[in-house]
């Protein structure tokens, strides 16, 4: 069997069947290299991955409603694309809707002196990596807590896992995190 029926039968499994394990080995087999492709569309790492990390999200909660009309490559590449451009337009717009403050700088609205934005800048790094480190599921249950604020309860019912798993991949992802901070 090819690579391309191979991804075809996980997608259309995870489809027909809410098949969670179909989805982790897309998820597993496809990341890295959709975040390569969203980096070549997008300013950094960071970004490319909380893209793909969107589209796989988005893939799981409106499984019922996909309808292949190609490849599931060509379906997830497509995907990275779409979400990639939505990112770009509304972060452009974000920016230009962005106003000058109307008070002075002398008030306290002073940037931070560049060092200690250097040092913001590498802990945010080294925090991201620490988090795209992490096993996928881990990862997935992690962001859609912490960067989409979802309650537990609403992770365990669109991932289809109980919450009980939901906790223990948290505590797990925390402890992680926290070893990693140690070393920062």
């Amino acid at each position: 069997m090819s690579e391309r029926q191979d991804i075809d039968l996980l997608f259309a499994r995870m489809v027909q069947y809410q098949d969670y394990r179909a989805f982790q080995l897309l998820f597993e087999q496809y990341y890295r290299l959709l975040c390569l492709y969203a980096l070549r569309l997008l300013p950094g790492p960071e970004m490319a991955e909380e893209v793909v990390a969107d589209v796989f999200v988005k893939i799981w909660r409106n499984q019922a409603n996909i309808q292949l009309k190609g490849s599931a490559q060509a379906y997830l590449f497509a995907a990275v694309k779409n979400q990639a451009l939505d990112y770009l337009r509304s972060r452009q717009h974000r920016q230009s809707q962005r106003q000058q403050p109307e008070w002075p700088a002398q008030l306290g609205d002073r940037d931070p002196d560049p060092e200690q934005r250097l040092l913001q800048t590498e802990l945010g790094r080294q925090l991201e990596e620490a988090v795209a480190s992490l096993p996928p599921q881990c990862q997935l249950i992690f962001r859609l807590s912490r960067d989409e604020g979802r309650k537990y309860q609403e992770i365990a019912d669109e991932l289809g896992l109980s919450i009980k798993t939901v906790e223990t991949q948290m505590g797990r992802a925390l402890k992680f995190l926290r070893e990693k901070a140690k070393g920062f």
